[in-house]
Formats: structure tokens, C-alpha cells, sequence
């Protein structure tokens, strides 16, 4: 099926989306016994499991929405993949969120170049480029390997 990136593979099938669906729905369980501010009140001693179904199903419509956003912002600056700018765009109205998102981006680029000899990731495109020949068609297929990925149909978050 034809995406606005290009060819990519749909989750098609409800039992894919009911996979994603049901870890989402484990995450917010974990999350909430792990922590102990919320297992833990003073008044409550355990959430329900209708409390934290309804908590994870407003979890997964926010992430429907938020990859809905992140296309947009790519699909605008006219781009085939999202930045972590993007990302931080969409924590634009939340300044704490937004810096700890870029002191974390940060942090991992920063890992990322001290892992890599000679200068980091400059240096690993200047030896990609010159493996791969521009005119060949081999550049081409390892960008389109590189873009392929599952993506989840968000028509279907509704």
C-alpha cells in the first residue's frame, strides 16, 4: 500500500494493532505498580482494571495523535523521516518537557560520537558516501532499506 512516504508496510491486520494495543496496555500497568506515588496513595490501595484500561486506551489515542503530528511536521519541512525536532515540537507547549527532550537528544548524540573513531558521525558518512558510488543503483536500495519500516495504520486509532 502507498503511504506519503512512499512504500511502506502497513499494520493492516486488527491483530497487529490488537498486539500494540495490548503492550500499551501492560506499559501503563507496569508503570503505574512500579511507582510508588501511584500504587502507593494514602487513600487508594490499588487501581482497578477498568481504571487502567481507560488510562491506557487514552495512552494509545495520544500516541495515534502524536505520530499523526510528527508526519505532519516531517511532511512540512519536507522530509521522509522524523527528527528529534520534530519531537520536540510536539512538546513545544511544555518548556520542561521540551528541555529534558533536548538534553536527552543531546546526551545520546554526544554517546553516539564518542563511540565512533575518527571524529564520530562525520566521519562514518564521509566512508558511507564513499563505499556506495552516487550513480549506482545500490545507493538507492540501501536508502530505501534504511526508510522501510512497519508503520500502524492511524485511521484505525479512532
Amino acid at each position: 500500500m502507498e503511504t506519503a512516504y512512499g512504500k511502506m508496510r502497513l499494520c493492516e491486520n486488527k491483530e497487529s494493532l490488537a498486539r500494540y494495543h495490548a503492550a500499551v496496555h501492560f506499559t501503563v500497568g507496569n508503570i503505574i505498580e512500579d511507582c510508588p506515588s501511584f500504587s502507593q496513595p494514602v487513600d487508594v490501595k490499588k487501581f482497578d482494571r477498568q481504571t487502567i484500561a481507560a488510562i491506557a486506551e487514552i495512552v494509545f489515542r495520544k500516541i495515534g495523535i502524536l505520530a499523526r503530528d510528527l508526519e505532519a511536521f516531517a511532511k512540512h519541512a519536507k522530509r521522509t523521516k522524523v527528527t528529534t525536532d520534530d519531537v520536540i515540537l510536539c512538546a513545544r507547549r511544555n518548556p520542561f518537557l521540551a528541555k529534558k527532550l533536548r538534553d536527552y537528544a543531546n546526551r545520546v548524540k554526544d554517546e553516539k560520537q564518542d563511540k565512533l573513531p575518527n571524529g564520530g558521525l562525520a566521519a562514518l558518512g564521509a566512508a558511507v558516501a564513499a563505499a556506495v558510488p552516487a550513480g549506482s543503483g545500490a545507493s538507492k536500495n540501501i536508502k530505501q532499506r534504511i526508510n522501510v519500516g512497519e508503520v500502524i495504520d492511524l485511521s484505525q486509532l479512532e
